[in-house]
């Protein structure tokens, strides 16, 4: 496999949290419109953005220059023709253990999240896959010629029939440490058992799938003006060089017609994303403010707990979503799952919760948990057989602790009762 030859124009300080989103693209000559795509994605729930910049003339560094002294972005030199896939291998095993999961998507398409504002948030419902397809939703140039002033967001806002073939196509937000390599721009190839999702848990073996954008989808500028699309064209593809790989000029015209359906689900964000454009102070603070520290660590438990005892369950999962993107211990994350999933009566999702504790070490209270499960669905002898591995495992802690002593000889003759009543 060929090594990518990048070099990274600077090195931030090290976080000692591992990020939960990354972005990460590659770049020529976008320097009209790196600044919106970065700024739209640190306020969607990236905490770092990646940029492979491909040769522009002049360099990115200078357009993104304060990002990479605050740390927002990470900028690798790279030079030559067909460094997409080779820039993408190099972003996986250089961030392996330090983000959960990394986006791979071009400077002309923006995750949009529709469930949520962050979308880390929904990036939480995926952590038992590989992968997660998202859907392009394809814009158009809303008759455009020359380059509009302002964001795209707002300047394109028409976009091609939801059942058009275009948007079949998927990108992937990945976690690194489930993936070999890089397939193509849109799609990986996973480490076994692993393997890509859509939004609806149906696997993605290929480039395409099913359309479906009910929680997120990704907006693609593709054409932006005829200006902007003649200039693309002729700088040519990050992942192709050869002839196949060339796109016509005249291939602009069909949108016009086509791509006529009005969109303005990106609004909200483009509003947002207007204020903080030419205002990097303001940027940072809105940052800052969203970050998480133990206060507001506590602050989300206290919600969840408080739900969860007036029996509101969504509400509940909710904030333990907020909590899942920042706490470091997935062990907490898990047993609170436990507890929402126990209210909803839910005792399969309730099993798999304990199983992903229990995977990690044996716990205590999850070994409880487990066993007043099986004597709740009348698997006695399996309830009976766990019991005996508690006192057993836990014997120290038992003969000095009194309310877990007291707590076993009760749920032992709860399931003595029940046998013997069989």
């Amino acid at each position: 496999m060929r090594q990518a030859q990048s070099r990274r124009v600077h090195q931030p300080k090290p976080k000692r949290r591992m990020n939960y989103l990354s972005v990460c693209c590659i770049a020529k000559d976008e320097h009209p419109f790196i600044r919106e795509w970065i700024n739209h994605h640190l306020l969607v729930g990236a905490e770092k953005i990646i940029i492979f910049d491909n040769g522009s003339s002049p360099g990115l560094r200078d357009s993104v220059r304060e990002y990479v002294e605050h740390g927002f972005v990470d900028l690798f030199e790279i030079q030559g023709k067909e460094q997409q896939i080779i820039a993408y291998d190099c972003c996986l095993r250089e961030y392996e253990g330090k983000t959960k999961w990394i986006a791979f998507i071009d400077v002309d398409e923006f995750l949009i999240p529709k469930k949520y504002t962050d979308v880390r948030m929904i990036l939480t419902d995926y952590e038992d896959f590989g992968g997660l397809g998202v859907h392009w939703v394809e814009f158009g140039s809303s008759g455009h010629l020359t380059r509009p002033e302002g964001m795209q967001l707002k300047s394109y806002v028409h976009r091609f029939p939801l059942d058009h073939p275009k948007n079949m196509h998927i990108k992937s937000i990945v976690q690194p440490g489930r993936v070999k390599s890089a397939c193509d721009p849109h799609q990986f190839i996973y480490n076994e058992p692993w393997f890509c999702v859509d939004e609806n848990n149906f696997p993605l073996a290929e480039s395409q799938g099913p359309f479906t954008a009910r929680d997120i989808q990704l907006n693609h500028y593709y054409y932006r003006s005829q200006e902007d699309y003649c200039r693309k064209l002729d700088r040519g593809r990050a992942d192709r060089a050869d002839e196949d790989g060339k796109r016509r000029h005249e291939a602009f015209f069909p949108q016009l017609t086509r791509a006529t359906i009005l969109d303005t689900c990106a609004d909200k964000f483009a509003r947002e994303g207007e204020a903080i454009l030419s205002n990097f102070e303001l940027l940072k603070s809105t940052i800052t403010s969203r970050s998480s520290d133990k206060k507001s660590l506590q602050i989300y438990y206290d919600k969840i707990f408080k739900n969860l005892s007036l029996g509101k369950t969504e509400i509940a999962r909710y904030w333990l979503k907020k909590v899942a993107i920042h706490e470091k211990k997935s062990d907490i994350v898990d047993y609170v799952n436990f507890k929402i999933c126990k209210k909803e009566n839910d005792l399969n999702n309730s099993i798999k919760c304990l199983h992903k504790i229990l995977q990690r070490h044996t716990d205590y209270d999850s070994c409880i948990e487990y066993t007043k499960i099986q004597v709740h669905k009348k698997k006695l002898d399996e309830a009976k057989s766990m019991l005996s591995y508690i006192k057993w495992r836990f014997r120290d802690i038992l003969k000095s602790d009194t309310n877990m002593s007291q707590q076993i000889s009760r749920l032992d003759q709860e399931i003595n009762d029940r046998i013997n009543t069989k």
